[in-house]
């Protein structure tokens, strides 16, 4: 992918994550042109730095820890395994337990038109489907951010 392709899927997702944060007076947030802060209410933070050399986005969590998030779709056969794992039946799972259905929630297109994510390199979990489950299970926010689809 082109950088300034990664650079504007980067940004559009994290505008995109903003007007979801803007439901809570309670969380502050900040961007730079190279990361995103979330300051919680009990003063713990989120930490997005967006990694143009690997094409991936960093997230440091105070709940999972560290984790890296590379685009991946249904088409991409290229990815290596995951801790041993099939990608694809990881991303699958994801997007199962994501929308309750399997591969219903909006997305990202590859330039092939293929529906891509933002998925943790390690497991596939969907990015949006971790970040709604932290602010849930530990600060009773719902945010239900839906995967973001970017305009090609």
């Amino acid at each position: 992918m082109h950088t300034n392709r990664f650079k504007s899927l980067v940004q559009s997702t994290w505008a995109h994550w903003q007007q979801h944060l803007d439901r809570f007076p309670e969380i502050d947030w900040e961007e730079t042109e190279e990361s995103m802060t979330i300051l919680m209410p009990d003063g713990r933070k989120y930490l997005f730095n967006r990694h143009t050399g690997m094409q991936q986005l960093w997230m440091a969590s105070p709940i999972s820890g560290g984790r890296h998030f590379a685009m991946m779709g249904h088409g991409d056969c290229s990815k290596p395994q995951i801790h041993g794992q099939d990608p694809m039946q990881c991303l699958q799972r994801s997007l199962l337990a994501y929308s309750g259905h399997g591969g219903d929630a909006p997305s990202h297109q590859d330039a092939s038109g293929n529906k891509v994510y933002w998925t943790d390199t390690r497991n596939g979990e969907i990015i949006e489907s971790v970040v709604n489950a932290e602010f849930t299970s530990h600060w009773n926010m719902i945010l239900n951010v839906q995967p973001f689809q970017a305009v090609t």
